[in-house]
């Protein structure tokens, strides 16, 4: 059972701060540059958005691009679902580049946002992103409490494989904090919440 903890706990080292819904229609970073030549106002804003969230994985230096022009676009036509994204998406850029503290920045700001709008789906990525940044800058106590809130929430949401997810976070805080017990009961849960939703590569960590 510890081999599950400490095999789980490499794996997210590489991980991405959350990962898109296999519900989600993805488009191609290609084709939203080429739409986005033409593109103006709230059609403009909204491309840049999906850029910032395309490219926050593989070109994160790219995301922060997009994503500065998007806040411009912002202060100027105020949209609180799109912010929410941007805000998230900057902060897994961000990370990318190990640039905890403006990437936790833009976090908190999506946190508050999400809490004020009542954005259950926004506000537990917002918190799962500040664990996470929480946890690698070892404020271990406050990364368990914003993990513990988001696996909350994603479990009302009815989201297993987010709660999961979330768990093995929550494992690696606890660990880093001593409590290699309470660390391995996040790892265990996560195994059985990826089998609940059958999600192999899950289990496989």
């Amino acid at each position: 059972m510890r081999t599950i903890f400490f095999v789980s706990i490499s794996l997210l080292l590489s991980a991405p701060l959350w990962a898109q819904s296999g519900a989600e229609v993805k488009t191609e970073p290609e084709e939203l540059e080429a739409q986005l030549a033409a593109a103006t106002g709230r059609a403009r804003l909204d491309l840049l958005v999906k850029l910032a969230d395309a490219y926050r994985v593989d070109d994160p230096a790219k995301a922060i691009a997009n994503g500065r022009e998007a806040l411009e676009l912002l202060a100027a036509t105020p949209d609180e679902d799109r912010e929410l994204s941007l805000l998230n998406a900057l902060g897994d850029a961000h990370y990318r580049l190990r640039d905890y503290e403006t990437g936790l920045r833009h976090v908190e700001q999506a946190e508050q946002l999400a809490r004020t709008a009542g954005n259950k789906p926004a506000l537990a990525r917002a918190l799962r992103m500040i664990g996470v940044f929480a946890w690698r800058t070892d404020e271990l106590q406050r990364a368990l409490e914003a993990l513990t809130e988001a696996i909350g929430l994603y479990e009302e949401l009815g989201n297993t494989v987010e709660q999961a997810n979330v768990s093995l976070y929550a494992g690696a805080a606890a660990h880093g904090g001593g409590d290699t017990q309470q660390a391995l009961a996040f790892c265990l849960r996560a195994y059985r919440l990826f089998e609940e939703a059958g999600d192999l590569r899950g289990v496989a960590t």
